[in-house]
């Protein structure tokens, strides 16, 4: 009978790396809210690799600055609390930094960047070593 072996992953909980995509990026972020929010105690599994030379670099730091720079539009409609229900209302346009929650929800559930963007980044500063990584998803 063979020996049942597994591999060695780090594990990062998923609110540590949305805050240092948050705080790297300058943007509210949310890796859980993101793609319809996603599901309480689950796992996030990613690689980061040896060297990004098969990647597009101006691509993917295309895409990060077109995220950091992106806004709502006027009158467009994003979430707000009303009496304690989420409901959609027209955002005027406004200055960056904002504390306004319905902003912060309009970055972390509409906007945001691909994750592997993100992560390409952050190996690239020497944020995140090459390896295996799994995000755990607790809220």
């Amino acid at each position: 009978m063979q020996k049942l072996t597994g591999k060695n992953i780090t594990l990062i909980l998923e609110s540590d790396w949305s805050e240092l995509v948050a705080e790297v990026f300058d943007r509210p972020y949310n890796f859980q809210q993101q793609a319809g929010c996603r599901s309480n105690d689950t796992i996030w599994k990613f690689t980061v690799p040896e060297s990004f030379k098969d990647w597009d670099l101006n691509a993917v730091d295309a895409a990060i600055e077109q995220w950091r720079n992106s806004e709502p539009h006027r009158n467009e409609q994003i979430p707000a609390v009303r009496d304690g229900k989420v409901v959609y209302v027209e955002h005027p346009r406004r200055e960056w930094p904002m504390s306004d929650f319905s902003l912060k929800l309009w970055w972390e559930r509409e906007n945001w960047p691909e994750f592997e963007d993100v992560m390409c980044v952050l190996a690239r500063r020497g944020l995140i070593d090459p390896g295996e990584y799994a995000l755990h998803i607790w809220w």
